[in-house]
């Protein structure tokens, strides 16, 4: 056989496996946290399941923009794209880099903008199997916050070494002008091995509580203690 001819053998060889065997689509799968840039105050963070979708719950404190997205879908070059989040109008784009650094920003519908940065948390901890995305509400305790009845929704990114960022938007507020509805935070807490956890959102309010099993239960506290109420959140896919 010939040299070109074998070399031709080569060729339809190897485009026959690629045809067979594909390329396997890049893996992003993790928890990412971080923070934001350029002078600005928050938290933000990124759960991504083994199918390349994802979470995300962000709040930049310094411009009072939050946001929360569960369809998240990351690209085979790492990048995504949310367009109009919650009906805010609000655009995020941000990429994965093969550091397993993230990299991105937002724009508000007003023009508003934020940077922002995370990196990758370690996949082994003694939260392994419990890391992931949760979701649930949490609610005043009128009894405790002068007759306030407030409520809203609360969503949670937990990671293997038990670092877990929050984030709240209240719905519901028997006075506005105390619980304007609409109002957001976000914050960050560590948990111990024992599942027993504590830390501080945004707006200075306390939290703290407890994780068994799929569920994760505690308790809030305004700044000053004028209020407190509680939270309840279950792991989700």
């Amino acid at each position: 056989m010939s040299v070109k001819r074998i070399w031709q053998a080569f060729a339809l060889l190897a485009l026959f496996s690629g045809m067979v065997h594909p390329a396997a689509a890049a893996g992003y799968a993790g928890v990412y946290e971080g923070r934001f840039i350029g002078g600005h105050q928050g938290t933000f963070a990124l759960y991504v399941r083994s199918n390349n979708t994802g979470v995300v719950i962000s709040y930049d404190q310094t411009t009072n923009t939050g946001f929360s997205d569960r369809r998240v879908r990351i690209r085979p070059n790492g990048s995504f794209v949310l367009n109009n989040v919650g009906g805010t109008g609000t655009k995020v784009k941000g990429k994965i880099l093969r550091s397993g650094r993230v990299r991105g920003a937002y724009v508000t519908s007003l023009g508003v903008k934020g940077r922002f940065v995370a990196k990758r948390v370690p996949g082994k901890g003694p939260h392994r199997r419990h890391a992931g995305y949760y979701a649930g509400v949490f609610s005043s305790d009128p009894a405790a916050c002068g007759g306030l009845k407030g409520s809203g929704k609360a969503t949670a990114i937990l990671a293997a070494d038990g670092r877990m960022a929050l984030y709240t938007r209240i719905t519901r507020s028997s006075n506005p002008a105390l619980w304007p509805v609409g109002q957001q935070d976000a914050g960050t807490a560590k948990m111990n091995r024992r599942g027993l956890f504590s830390g501080r959102l945004a707006s200075g309010a306390g939290i703290k509580g407890q994780l068994k099993g799929r569920l994760i239960r505690g308790t809030f506290s305004v700044p000053g203690g004028t209020c407190v109420g509680n939270f309840r959140l279950l792991k989700r896919r």
